[in-house]
C-alpha cells in the first residue's frame, strides 16, 4: 500500500529523516516519525525528498496475521485512509 511507502527526506541542515508523509497543508509537511509521532517539517527546510518504491507492510500480511484478525486490520486501514482524506491528505 503506498500509504506505507517511507519517504527520505534531506533537510538543509544535513539532517536526514525517514517518515510517512500524511498530508501537506500549505507550506508545512506533516508526516509520522519513526516513533509514531506527527511531525511538521516545513517545505522551505527541504533539500531533497524520495519515496521509497517498497512499503513498510509486509508482502505476506495475510499469512502473518491469523484470519479472525485480519478484518479488523483491513478496517483499521480503511479508516486510517479516510482520516487522512478527511484531514487533507
Amino acid at each position: 500500500d503506498v500509504a506505507f511507502r517511507t519517504t527520505t527526506i534531506a533537510l538543509n541542515s544535513g539532517k536526514v529523516v525517514a517518515v510517512l508523509v500524511r498530508r501537506e497543508e500549505g507550506e508545512t509537511l506533516i508526516a509520522v516519525d519513526q516513533m509514531g509521532k506527527e511531525v511538521q517539517i516545513p517545505k522551505r527546510e527541504i533539500d531533497q525528498q524520495s519515496r521509497s518504491s517498497l512499503s513498510l507492510m509486509p508482502a505476506n500480511v495475510v499469512e502473518i496475521i491469523p484470519a479472525a484478525e485480519l478484518p479488523h486490520l483491513i478496517g483499521y486501514l480503511l479508516q486510517q485512509r479516510t482520516a487522512a482524506k478527511v484531514g487533507g491528505g
